[in-house]
């Protein structure tokens, strides 16, 4: 049983990160082509393309950089219309979900039934995101009907941890491409904390 608990916390909220749409490739972007900047001519030129391509659907900073485009073109092995209809999927998922203005929004509460972080950094700069299970009132959460809640403090989480790396991956100097996501189970109970019906819903709002 208490095996289970583990899975069910652990796997529950890293559902919700990874539902982050791009946000596992997008922490995972890394620079090892150096012939143009940190391109290779081939991929500069792809990126130039897809830029042109997508016009003004890229309505944020951001969204025009090299480093952001790139992911959607390696992502989709240099397919470009196929990169611009995944961008675009995503475009509409932010906008539904008020994703450029989450960062504005205040979590304590949540974060006091539900605590992570992402104030750590390793040895190396990477943005570090802990969760800690052991604290997570998945019971309570649910009960007071604040699982929609918990499931936007996570996507503040993981778009913070991208803003982090879209600011990092700027700098020429910077080797920083990738976070990091911990989770500590240690003293997670199913009897005292969690709640299969909640969990199953949770997974459900977040799917």
């Amino acid at each position: 049983m208490e095996r289970y608990s583990l899975l069910l916390a652990y796997f529950t909220v890293s559902l919700t990160i990874l539902s982050f749409p791009f946000f596992s490739h997008a922490v995972q972007s890394k620079r090892t082509w150096k012939n143009v900047g940190n391109y290779t001519v081939a991929e500069k030129k792809s990126i130039e393309k897809f830029k042109n391509m997508m016009g003004t659907e890229l309505y944020s900073d951001f969204m025009r950089t090299d480093q952001y485009l790139i992911r959607w073109i390696r992502d989709q092995k240099f397919n470009l219309p196929d990169a611009k209809l995944k961008l675009l999927r995503s475009l509409k998922w932010r906008k539904e979900n008020r994703i450029d203005t989450i960062l504005e929004e205040d979590y304590e509460k949540i974060l006091r039934l539900c605590p992570f972080d992402l104030s750590s950094r390793d040895k190396i700069g990477r943005p570090v995101l802990t969760i800690n299970f052991g604290s997570c009132q998945l019971r309570k959460i649910g009960l007071f009907g604040d699982l929609n809640t918990l499931r936007r403090a996570l996507y503040h989480a993981a778009e913070e941890m991208v803003t982090i790396l879209n600011i990092a991956q700027q700098d020429e100097r910077s080797n920083i491409s990738d976070g990091i996501t911990i989770g500590d189970a240690y003293g997670f109970s199913l009897r005292e904390q969690g709640c299969i019906r909640c969990g199953n819903n949770f997974l459900t709002s977040v799917s």
